[in-house]
């Protein structure tokens, strides 16, 4: 979100944005990149839920004081259903950008048990937009809630600031360099891929997987890896900075994001390597974006989700095509420039809001 404020910025827009922030005091305001962006406090989360008392009058004040041309409500967010009781906010024209469902056949039991209730509000949102914002087309094909909204539905991928990059002319050692990026928790597929490339150095395959993120299954994950005798294979590198992670980018030979659920909406470090010059591999976990995003022997691979053996068998294929990847990367790269930075994405999305303004749509 905060890059396509930015950009927005840049291109005329005034624009104010309101975001719940955990860790303050109270309520604070301030300027990013030429918007105004109102932090406000939370007080829990029921159950992921982020919860603050001051949205709603922040959501009322703004819309007097501020008077938007149009609402863009990123979802799924509870904060979005204060709308639906403000009739001033109801007048103003919404556009709902939909990042993910709520529900998946993985979801715990309690979020299964309280989505009949939020469906409720969550249906009347998408009543009230204008126009619905899916991410990719697999998404917008497979969602279940976005089906009775199929006639103000558009697709908008996620998108990045350009960045320059020097890419690589070949590659210069033997040993295959994978990098992943990303919370260590369930969907993200990371024992899956401890297990390929278990297989695959078993098998002869000179290889370094580095892991940079934290999360639930550090302890899980790190187990495993000593049990696998990975230890001198396999990094887990934790939370980075900026600068480490952008080195180890760099350095890797291709990216990897194993994830096995509909969860990975999109994998938004897929445009990270793009923009890069690196390639991709990636599961093919119906209905998520990842084998859109991602070209297969184009940009980098696609594998079957959740299966092992396919994994150690792409490992395989990549080893013996290494010489290739830096052109796949710099193709990569290509489709990012046309597809994915920033610049298009606000383009497109200030389309829409043109669309919406000059001739309302009634779907």
């Amino acid at each position: 979100m905060g890059g396509l404020i930015a950009e927005q910025c840049k291109q005329g827009h005034l624009v104010a944005a309101i975001v719940h922030h955990h860790g303050q005091a109270a309520d604070s305001q301030i300027s990013y990149e030429g918007a105004d962006i109102h932090l406000m406090k939370t007080f829990g989360h029921i159950p992921f839920v982020p919860m603050s008392w001051g949205f709603p009058s922040k959501l009322k004040q703004l819309v007097q004081e501020f008077k938007p041309d149009i609402i863009h409500l990123h979802c799924p967010n509870v904060a979005a259903f204060w709308g639906l009781f403000s009739p001033a906010v109801r007048k103003i024209p919404w556009v709902v950008h939909w990042h993910s469902d709520v529900l998946d056949h993985s979801s715990p039991r309690f979020i299964k048990l309280l989505y009949p209730f939020y469906r409720k509000f969550q249906d009347a949102v998408l009543r009230q937009a204008k126009i619905i914002i899916a991410t990719s087309p697999p998404y917008a094909v497979s969602s279940v809630p976005l089906k009775k909204y199929a006639k103000k539905l558009e697709v908008v991928p996620l998108g990045l600031d350009f960045k320059p990059f020097s890419p690589s002319s070949k590659h210069k050692s033997d040993t295959l360099k994978l990098l992943c990026i990303g919370r260590l928790t369930y969907y993200k597929g990371y024992s899956q891929l401890l297990q390929a490339v278990s297989s695959v150095v078993q098998q002869g395959l000179d290889i370094q997987l580095d892991i940079i993120g934290s999360g639930d299954l550090h302890d899980t994950l790190s187990a495993q890896v000593d049990h696998l005798g990975l230890s001198d294979r396999v990094e887990l590198s934790g939370q980075v900075t900026d600068a480490f992670r952008d080195e180890k980018l760099r350095q890797c030979d291709i990216l990897c994001l194993p994830s096995i659920e509909r969860t990975e909406a999109f994998g938004l470090v897929l445009l990270e390597a793009m923009s890069a010059g690196k390639p991709c591999l990636v599961s093919d976990v119906k209905g998520s974006g990842m084998s859109w995003v991602v070209l297969e022997d184009v940009t980098g691979f696609v594998y079957q989700a959740g299966n092992s053996q396919a994994l150690t068998r792409k490992l395989n294929e990549i080893s013996e095509k290494i010489e290739q990847l830096p052109a796949m990367g710099l193709a990569g790269r290509q489709r990012f420039e046309a597809l994915f930075q920033i610049t298009v994405i606000e383009n497109k999305i200030s389309r829409l809001y043109r669309q919406i303004l000059t001739k309302p749509i009634d779907r």
